[in-house]
């Protein structure tokens, strides 16, 4: 997939759902979204869709993200996620990731964006896989 310059930034669920709770975190993404070209992962936005209380919200919740580019999960992304889980095993840290967060930092890998998150996990995978990850607030500071 070719992608237009600057680069892209995939928005994880952990930095979506705390802009809707701490207004410095909203502040946080906007700023990264005017430098960025901004995306979500399928993952991110099934999460999403399952937070919500009624098929309202959901609707809602839809029409919101429809202004976000959703990529798409290629076989490449799949590999690469498959590789992400591998390297977590055979480094002791195979429960240091779950499944969403691996293929959602796999899809950011293959589409060459970094991740804006707010959650360990994406420090783990960067470990091993050299994701370019982001915490949208300081880790430890929010919750």
């Amino acid at each position: 997939m070719t992608l237009p310059e600057p680069r892209w930034l995939m928005i994880d669920t952990s930095a979506l759902v705390r802009s809707w709770r701490y207004p410095e975190v909203a502040a946080a993404i906007e700023r990264w979204a005017g430098q960025r070209v901004c995306v979500i992962s399928p993952t991110t936005m099934l999460e999403l869709g399952h937070t919500t209380q009624s098929g309202q919200q959901w609707n809602q919740l839809m029409d919101n993200l429809g202004g976000l580019p959703v990529v798409e999960v290629t076989p490449e992304a799949v590999e690469k996620a498959r590789y992400i889980q591998g390297a977590l095993w055979n480094n002791g840290k195979v429960r240091a990731a779950g499944p969403a967060d691996i293929l959602t930092a796999a899809c950011a890998i293959v589409c060459d964006a970094g991740v804006l998150h707010y959650d360990a996990d994406f420090e783990a995978i960067g470990a091993v896989s050299g994701l370019e990850h982001i915490w949208v607030a300081p880790r430890g500071s929010l919750d």
